[in-house]
Parts: C-alpha cells; structure tokens; sequence
C-alpha cells in the first residue's frame, strides 16, 4: 500500500522508424502511427470499443438488496466508447529528456431498470469525459549519479447524465479538475571501494482539486519530503540497507508530520541463491476529494472536518530466491498490519447527510494479512518456458469489532510459451478462489446476509508472427473460457471471450 507517481522515461533513440498498426477485434478496434528516430519520438493511437450489456451484475427483480437497504431492481451497461492517446518525447541534451503524453476517453453508460413482468427500461444515462495530461523534464547524469525530475499532471473528468424523459445532458456532482506539480532531486555517491553507498533527495509536491459543479467543494495539499537511504556491506556476503524519510504535509482538514523508516538486508550465499527481509512503514493521505460527499454546502461544512485518519501500517517481509540461466524459484511469506483502511460508503449506511446515494471515503477499520508466495519459472531447451505462481494469505479486517475477509484468499497463474524463429506464441491462466463477500446483501428480518463473489478463471492466449523486419502480426485471444468474470466488490463484470488480430508496418 502506497502512493507512486508513475513518469515515463522512455527516450528517443537508434536509427529512423516509422510503424503503422491497425487491430480489429469483436470488442476492441484500433490504428495507431509512431516514428522516431535520434532526436525525438511521437506516437498517437486511437481505440474503440463495443457496447458491453451487462456491466454489472443483472440481480432477479427484487431478489437483492444493496448495501444501502435499498431493492437492486437495476444493472448498468457500458455504450460504445473511445479513447485517443499522444505521446512525445524529446532529447534536448546529453543528460536531459521531456516527455509529454494527453489521453482522452469518452464513455458511455447506461441504466437499465427492472420490473416485475421483464420488460426491462432505459434509467439514467451517464456520459463521461476524462481528459490527461502528463509532462516530464528530467535530467539524469549517471556518472555523478544526480537526477532530478520535474513533473506536471492535470486530469479534468465530466460526469453528464440525463433521465429517460430529459432531452438534454447535464453536468453531475462527480465532475471535477484537479493537477499536480513534483520536483524531486536525488544525489548519490559511492565510498569504502564502493562497498557503501548513499543516495539523499528532496521531493516537493503541490495537489489541487476543484469540483466542476459545485465551486465550494476544492482543496489543495502541499508536501515537502525529505529522504535518504543509506547502504553498508558488512561481509562479503551480507549488506543491510536502511532508508529514512520525512514527510511535513499541509493539508486542507488536517496537516501530518510523518517519519517512515525502512530496513532491508541481503545476504547471498551465492551467485545464484540469496536470502532478504524487508520491514518498513507505509502511510497514504485520504484522497482529495474525500471531504465532498453532499450536494449541500451547509452540510457539507459541517462535516468538512469528521476526523479522517490517514491509513498507516507496517509490512514485513522475507524470502529466498534462486536464479540460475535456466531456471528461478522465488519464496517469500510476509505480514501486513495497517491502521485506519480507507473504504467507501453511502451516507444512508452512515445514518448522515441528505443525499441518500452519495458516497463517501471513511476508515474502515484495522487490516492486517498474512501469507505466503511462491512462484518458478523454467526454461525448457531452446524454444519452451513455463511458470507457475500461488499466493495464499488472509486478508481481515475489523471494521466492527469483529475481523472479517477482506479480499480473495488464493491466487494461482500459470503460463506456458513458446519461441522460435519468427513465431511466438504463449498461453496464461489466472485463478483467483475463497473471495470475500460482495458489496451488496439481502436485507431479512434476522439481519443482513451477503454473498461471497465468485472464482475467477481467465485464460489469455497470444500468437505473434514477424514475416520480416517490416512486417508483423499478432493474434490475441482474452477470456478464452468465456467466464462470466466477476472482477470486484461491486460485482462488476469483465469482458466475455474477444480477440484481436494486429497487424504492423514498419519502414
């Protein structure tokens, strides 16, 4: 559990290439184009997607009731949607690279009413605008081991619904913009015949949120972090690595001061086999928008400042893995204890506020799991591999005093693969089994009675084939059980079996 900035760092390199790619599929359409060469790279693509009937879970009328008391005489459909992406990056010197990247996506959804003799009817319909963009100035110097990376990301979302009887959209109370501005800047230096190291940075964020609709309902949050981590050989065979960093966090509710330390260790008995542990203190700020959950400013500043808890905890961690040119084995069991999860809610369930449906971001309680992974990989002569995987845990938490499943217990994957020439295939199985209780429950007169989610059983095979060094083709196929995939807690369905055949040029 924890917060990571993800800024992609790809640079333009090599000789001048130019792909053009086009995949058709039953689900998923798409072209895109890219070219790049010494100086500069630029990509742009464009996906489209069928309608998917139903989203979520189509419940017999009024056999269900939500977690909210209320009868799901509902489900959800997705309508035909797309999404448009831009890429660029730049070379402006020896060590310095900008990226930028826009996406936007426009979905379509829908909501179907149930009634009693089976004629199902149009409800809501939700259209939904989700623009982004991400730009990255980095430099990095290897040689003196300074790097330092300025960043910017901006995402403005459009929620606009309409009633069956309207004639015109509307912009609903999830619409919002927010952004953020990071500067973070991390020296190294290597002493003691490069047996210790040292690396130290300082890291400055700026967040800003603002809801589109209701112009009382914004925050802002600033942090300045401080880190270093520090790395000492003890033996030949055996370092220990302790990282140290300090959070001051002004906040809109409430400012933090937090200390997160870390402490590893490593000792490799040799070239192939190795033994590490891992302790360290995670910590997560509620989201920005965890204030607004009513359409009333009144309400909404009474109950601005309900005493939110950052989520916090500790995990701890240890394992063996052994890698040889052929084979690798991994192991590792670890334990995790957190304070204050985050989870959401409806304002009916909390008995507050006047806006029955909406929800809010709340602490749920303490989390703690405990387990165990396992996972091999082998490559079998020149052409065969396969890989093997488990992961049994129990996941609780203790929302009401009582601990309870939180998230599945056991997860297995398994993969085979195939190369040669210039034909590559492979084949993935994920199993996903002993899952927890669905978001929604029947209301009875002796109380509330859930239901558990249903295995998961996805099975993913890809075909690729490169004719030459300007053309290739690949066949992929996504579901290939057809398994009525129910992938969260509000049993919201994956996509049936689809396919998709791409083809590349280059030149």
């Amino acid at each position: 559990m924890g917060g990571v900035i993800n800024i992609i760092t790809k640079k333009a390199s090599g000789s001048v290439k130019t792909t053009v790619s086009g995949t058709v599929g039953n689900y998923t359409d798409k072209w895109s184009i890219g070219h790049k060469n010494e100086y500069f790279s630029v990509y742009y693509d464009k996906d489209y997607y069928d309608k998917l009937d139903p989203q979520t879970r189509k419940f017999p009328y009024g056999e269900y009731a939500s977690s909210s008391g209320s009868k799901k005489n509902n489900y959800n459909t997705l309508g035909k949607s797309r999404k448009e992406n831009i890429f660029i990056t730049g070379n402006l010197g020896k060590n310095l690279t900008l990226n930028y990247n826009h996406s936007k996506a426009d979905l379509n959804r829908f909501q179907i009413n149930r009634s009693k003799t089976g004629n199902d009817t149009l409800g809501t319909s939700y259209k939904y605008d989700d623009n982004r963009d991400t730009a990255s100035l980095i430099y990095d110097d290897q040689n003196s081991k300074l790097k330092s990376v300025f960043s910017f990301n901006r995402r403005w979302f459009t929620s606009n619904s309409k009633s069956s009887s309207a004639k015109e959209f509307s912009v609903g109370g999830g619409s919002y913009k927010m952004y953020n501005l990071t500067s973070d800047t991390q020296k190294g230096w290597s002493f003691n015949g490069d047996k210790d190291s040292l690396i130290a940075g300082i890291a400055i964020k700026r967040d800003f949120y603002q809801n589109y609709k209701y112009t009382f309902q914004k925050s802002d949050r600033t942090s300045l972090g401080l880190y270093t981590s520090y790395t000492h050989q003890f033996a030949p065979k055996f370092s220990v690595t302790l990282g140290l960093r300090g959070e001051a966090i002004n906040d809109f509710d409430t400012d933090q001061n937090v200390f997160l330390p870390q402490l590893q260790t490593l000792y490799k008995f040799n070239e192939n086999l190795t033994w590490y542990t891992n302790i360290g203190k995670s910590f997560i700020m509620p989201a920005m928008n965890s204030q607004f959950y009513t359409t009333d400013k009144d309400a909404h500043n009474l109950k601005k400042s309900r005493g939110l808890k950052p989520q916090e905890g500790w995990t701890y961690e240890t394992g063996m893995k052994t890698i040889t040119n052929s084979s690798s084995l991994k192991l590792a069991v670890f334990n995790m204890d957190i304070s204050n999860k985050f989870g959401w809610a409806s304002e009916e369930e909390l008995g507050i506020g006047t806006n029955t449906k909406a929800e809010i971001q709340i602490n749920k309680g303490d989390f703690r799991n405990t387990g165990i992974e396992v996972e091999y990989t082998k490559l079998v002569g020149d052409n065969w591999r396969y890989n093997l995987g488990v992961t049994y845990s129990n996941p609780e938490i203790n929302d009401s005093g009582e601990w309870v499943q939180d998230n599945a217990r056991l997860q297995f994957v398994a993969g085979i693969g195939y190369q040669k020439n210039k034909f590559n295939a492979g084949l993935n199985y994920l199993f996903l089994g002993d899952r927890n209780d669905s978001y929604y429950h029947e209301v009875t007169s002796s109380g509330n009675r859930y239901y558990a989610l249903p295995n998961r059983n996805i099975m993913n095979a890809t075909l690729q084939y490169s004719a030459d060094k300007n053309n290739s083709v690949a066949l992929n196929f996504y579901n290939i059980l057809d398994k009525k995939d129910v992938v969260n807690d509000y049993e919201n369905y994956g996509l049936p079996f689809n396919w998709t055949l791409t083809y590349n040029y280059s030149f």
